[in-house]
C-alpha cells in the first residue's frame, strides 16, 4: 500500500485506530504543521522576454534577514517583502504554452492560521487585496508585467487546504527543526510493513525530496517484489 496523502490522514482516518502505531501517533502530537502558501498563477499574452524574464526559477527577495523576519513574515497574512519564488517554465520548455504567450506562478510561504481567522465574508476581498500586493512587488523587478494578464487564479492556505486534503493546506508537512532532518534521525518511512508513505510528508522539506521520497519507495516496492 502506498499513501501520499498526508502523515496524518494516513494514520488517523485511513487505518483504524486500534491499529496505528502508538508511537508514530504520539509523534505527530508532539509536532507542529508547517507552512502552507499564497500563489498565483498567471497566463500572459507575451513571450517570456518582452517583461525581462530569462530564467525558468527566479528567487525575488527584498532583504537578507534569515533569522527571525522571514518566519514571522510567514505567519502574517499580508504580502510583504517575504521571499517569493516566481517560475515560468516556457523559459525550459518553449512548447509549454501556445506561442505568442507564457505562464508564470509565484508562490510565497504562508502558514495557515492567519487565513483561517478570516470572516467568509471578507475572504475574496482579502484574497485579491493579497494578490495586488504581490504583483505590485513582482513588478519592482519585472516592470509591465501586469499589462500583459489574460488570466489569473489565486490560492491561499485554504485553497491548499481544500483540494490536497492536508491539515491547514500544508506543502512541506510537519515544520523541520535541526532534530528532525533525515540528517540526524534517520527513520523508516512508515512503521507498518508493507505500507509505504511518499510526498511532502516524508523525508525532508522541498520538491526535490517529495521527488527522491518518490523514487526510493519505488525501488523498495522492485526490491521487495524481486525478493
Amino acid at each position: 500500500m502506498v499513501s501520499n496523502a498526508s502523515k496524518v490522514t494516513t494514520y488517523t482516518r485511513l487505518i483504524d485506530p486500534e491499529h496505528s502505531p502508538q508511537d508514530t501517533l504520539a509523534e505527530m502530537r508532539r509536532s507542529t504543521i508547517g507552512p502552507s502558501a499564497f500563489t498565483i498563477y498567471l497566463g500572459l499574452d507575451c513571450e517570456p522576454d518582452e517583461i525581462g524574464l530569462g530564467e525558468s526559477t527566479n528567487f525575488i527577495m527584498s532583504h537578507t534577514d534569515i533569522v527571525d523576519r522571514p518566519l514571522n513574515e510567514m505567519r502574517q497574512l499580508e504580502i510583504g517583502t517575504e521571499l517569493k519564488v516566481l517560475s515560468c517554465y516556457d523559459i525550459a520548455d518553449p512548447d509549454f504554452s501556445p506561442q505568442g504567450t507564457c505562464q508564470v506562478a509565484v508562490v510565497t510561504l504562508k502558514y495557515a492560521d492567519s487565513w483561517l481567522r478570516v470572516p467568509p465574508s471578507q475572504y475574496t476581498r482579502v484574497k485579491y487585496r493579497c494578490a495586488d500586493a504581490m504583483l505590485r512587488q513582482i513588478e519592482n523587478v519585472y516592470p509591465g508585467l501586469r499589462d500583459h494578464i489574460e488570466e489569473i487564479e489565486v490560492a491561499t492556505p485554504l485553497t491548499h487546504m481544500r483540494y490536497l486534503g492536508h491539515p491547514k493546506g500544508a506543502i512541506y508537512g510537519f515544520d523541520r527543526y535541526i532534530k528532525d532532518t533525515l540528517f540526524t534521525q534517520p527513520s523508516p518511512p512508515s512503521s507498518i510493513k508493507g505500507l509505504y508513505l511518499v510526498g511532502g510528508w516524508v523525508g525532508d522539506n522541498g520538491f526535490q525530496a517529495t521527488l527522491l521520497s518518490g523514487a526510493s519507495t519505488a525501488n523498495s516496492l522492485i526490491i521487495e517484489h524481486r525478493g
